[in-house]
Formats: structure tokens, sequence, C-alpha cells
């Protein structure tokens, strides 16, 4: 799943901005630019789709080198159900073909 997504270290005003790897209610994996370490808290505007977005923070739970990047996968923090429920939705909903694709591929 690749989303825009932008993102800032906590005391970092200044925004950079990325493509996901995986997005789910609970946390999200993505491409970062910067060198941000496990336990680091970042903020992040998610976007669902071109008109929607979610702005969430979180903590990064592990990062690893892939394609000359560093790939990093974040845990939501104090995120409410109304914004999970949207993430599920888009997640089961709008990009219910990809997924399909993806589960049945080579079938």
């Amino acid at each position: 799943v690749q989303n825009k997504v932008l993102y800032r270290r906590e005391n970092n005003p200044a925004y950079q901005e990325t493509s996901s790897r995986d997005i789910n209610c609970t946390g999200a994996s993505f491409y970062c630019k910067e060198d941000v370490a496990p336990r680091q808290k970042i903020k992040m505007v998610i976007y669902l789709s071109e008109t929607i977005a979610v702005e969430v923070s979180g903590i990064v739970l592990w990062k690893k080198n892939a394609d000359q990047k560093n790939l990093i996968g974040v845990r939501f923090e104090d995120i409410t159900p109304h914004m999970q429920d949207m993430i599920l939705q888009y997640a089961f909903e709008y990009k219910k073909e990809d997924l399909t694709r993806h589960w049945f591929k080579g079938w």
C-alpha cells in the first residue's frame, strides 16, 4: 500500500514527505529519509485517499535498511476509535480490489 505520508520528529516543526509500505488501524510502516531511532515519537499525516487524511502520533518500534532507505514501523498512540474505523474502512473498502488481487495473485 503506497500512500502519501507526511511525518516529523517530535521536536521538529518541518514535515517530510514519503510513502507508506503498510497501514492498519494500530500502526504503519513507511520509508523515512531521516535517521530515526526506535522509541522516538513522531507525528504523521497519512493520506487514505487524495482527499482524506488522518493526523496521528506514534512511536517508532523498529527500523530496517531497505533499498538504501530507512523502513520504520510505527505504533499509533492515542488514536481515537473514529480514526481507527476510518483506516479500516479505507483498507477494506477503498482498496478492496488491491487487497483481493494481492490475496489471489497467481490463482
